[in-house]
């Protein structure tokens, strides 16, 4: 399961990422780890009162648990693949225009970065200087 997980985190800040400019993204960023902190407080209290329900149907109450938390994972991930688009070109909600207007602003925000900066030894050494 901690492989299946493992994408999770890194997929969330790509996606937040695809779809805010750098400066937006940020507090988009802080209410992402706001809410996996508050998830993980429910998760523990669900798990408590999946707990109480011990050799229900002749399993353990540890194997209830896996077995809610994983059938409600299953259908949000499968849900969520077909409705969350990974890119605003991709979004089917979205009028042209909508999708022109993100598309344009995101690249407006991409322009000012220092991306077609070169890499070198001397950025390296200025990395680690600061």
């Amino acid at each position: 399961m901690g492989i299946a997980e493992a994408g999770v985190l890194p997929g969330c800040f790509y996606l937040i990422g695809m779809w805010y400019k750098r400066l937006e993204a940020q507090k988009r960023f802080t209410f992402f780890f706001n809410a996996s902190s508050i998830a993980a407080a429910f998760g523990g209290l669900l798990a408590s009162g999946i707990g109480k329900k011990d050799r229900i149907r002749g399993y353990s109450a540890w194997r209830w648990i896996f077995i809610l938390e994983g059938i409600l994972t299953c259908v949000f991930s499968v849900t969520a693949f077909y409705i969350i688009p990974d890119f605003p070109e991709n979004a089917k909600w979205m009028t042209k225009a909508e999708r022109a207007y993100l598309v344009e602003r995101l690249a407006a925000d991409q322009r000012s970065s220092e991306i077609e900066k070169d890499f070198t030894l001397q950025v390296i050494m200025k990395c680690f200087k600061d």
